[in-house]
């Protein structure tokens, strides 16, 4: 069966950014410690997972879409390049780096105009699904919706000694959420995100939200049967808050239909070059991840190349 890892990139990106020290640097003064937490992250799951194909899913982060423009308060409370606008020029300066290392391997990336990364890994698993074994690498519970198949899971990477790694398939979505990873928008819907700044139904909390879809069907099933729901605050307060819980349940849905061409041909893993990855990481000073980097080409169909025959580290 073909195994296709879907990398989400600017959420592995941020979370290697705020991992590492920020004056992470190189001996010629390249500020480096989100690309290199990237590309650890990324060699040591291609290492441990062993894909057949890989494809990352990127976004631009200054390009509206359609969510935005459907709600213009959408992400607008995300507000740290304004607030910290050395750490922002830091972080997006080595945005082109890790694009570097993904074209020295050969990984692809995809993006899709006016829509976000989450909508390309969904269009992805979409279109993969029916024949290949899906794992998406992210620490994004929005996509947790996806896994709506035995053959999708979402990767969480771990964060010693915080966050231990965890793969969730339908059931560990469940186990956690106590419903079904098709609830997951409904939850949004009624719960809200203050990351993305969706506004939920106000003076919901979990434990309510979690309770209102173990009852009923969806946020529309909700407002359908609102006379069967007993507490009266709780009725209130859906009724107060119709418009937002519908519009943030549809902030909330991942479009798994965004116009992406899908070639998994394209994303195999066996075309690495290492010559070509030998350059990049010596001119970010990559040495302490040599070892993976080698591990991965051995693995691969040429095995021509080992540690000892190399020497540009």
């Amino acid at each position: 069966m073909k195994k296709l890892l879907i990398i989400d990139f600017f959420n592995l990106m941020h979370r290697a950014f705020h991992a590492y020290p920020h004056d992470f640097k190189t001996s010629k003064g390249i500020y480096t410690n989100a690309a290199f937490g990237f590309t650890n992250l990324l060699l040591t799951y291609l290492n441990k997972i062993n894909p057949t194909h890989v494809v990352v899913a990127y976004e631009d982060d200054e390009e509206p879409t359609f969510r935005s423009t459907d709600y213009t308060n959408y992400k607008s409370n995300r507000t740290w390049a304004e607030d910290h606008p050395e750490e922002a020029e830091l972080f997006y300066n080595q945005v082109p780096y890790a694009l570097e290392v993904l074209q020295s391997l050969n990984i692809p990336y995809i993006k899709c105009n006016g829509y976000e990364a989450d909508d390309v890994a969904g269009t992805l698993t979409k279109k993969a699904e029916k024949d290949t074994e899906v794992i998406i690498l992210s620490n994004d519970q929005d996509l947790l919706q996806l896994v709506n198949s035995s053959n999708i899971t979402v990767l969480r990477p771990a964060r010693p000694p915080f966050v231990k790694e965890m793969i969730f398939n339908a059931k560990e979505v469940t186990k956690k959420f106590g419903f079904g990873p098709e609830k997951i928008p409904d939850y949004k819907g009624l719960r809200g995100d203050p990351s993305d700044n969706i506004p939920g139904v106000k003076g919901i909390g979990e434990k309510t939200a979690t309770d209102l879809l173990k009852q009923f069907d969806s946020v529309e099933d909700i407002y359908k049967n609102i006379e069967k729901i007993d507490k009266k605050r709780t009725k209130t307060l859906l009724a107060e808050n119709a418009e937002n819980a519908v519009m943030s349940k549809k902030l909330a849905i991942i479009d798994t239909n965004c116009p992406i061409q899908y070639e998994l041909k394209k994303y195999e893993v066996k075309d690495f070059d290492i010559k070509k990855a030998e350059k990049v990481f010596k001119k970010y000073e990559f040495t302490s991840l040599k070892k993976k980097l080698y591990s991965l080409f051995e693995k691969k169909e040429n095995k021509s190349v080992s540690e000892g025959q190399c020497s540009l580290f």
